[in-house]
This record gives structure tokens, sequence and C-alpha cells, in this order.
């Protein structure tokens, strides 16, 4: 879902296409937020997220420009 997403914001104008990344990272940050949450620890969750979002970001693009 995420890969569609950015292939999708990939053929969109610079603006939309940074703009759509960033929602990217959120909804990724949001995902572990909502999973530390139900074990009680909010803090650690978005701890997680934003750890994992930008190394998830990379690897997507990094996906895109080998296609």
């Amino acid at each position: 879902m995420t890969y569609a997403t950015v292939r999708r914001l990939n053929r969109s104008a610079p603006g939309v296409k940074l703009t759509g990344l960033m929602a990217v990272g959120v909804m990724l940050c949001a995902v572990v937020a909502t999973a530390a949450l139900a074990s009680r620890s909010v803090t650690l969750g978005f701890v997680v997220g934003a750890g994992l979002a930008p190394p998830v970001q990379r690897w997507i693009l990094r996906r895109r420009r080998k296609q």
C-alpha cells in the first residue's frame, strides 16, 4: 500500500510529492503509535515510529529509482 502511494505521488508535482511523502511518514508513525498505545507506551510508539519512518521512505525511494 505504501509503495503504491509513493508511485502515485511520483507522478505528481514536486510540492505535492514532498507533502505526500511527509504524510506517509506521519502515517507510519501513527501505526506504530497505535500499537504502542495498546501496550500503554505512547512515547515509545512515537520514538519508534519516528525512527522507522525515514529508513522506510528511503527504501521506498530506492525501489522506485531501480524500476
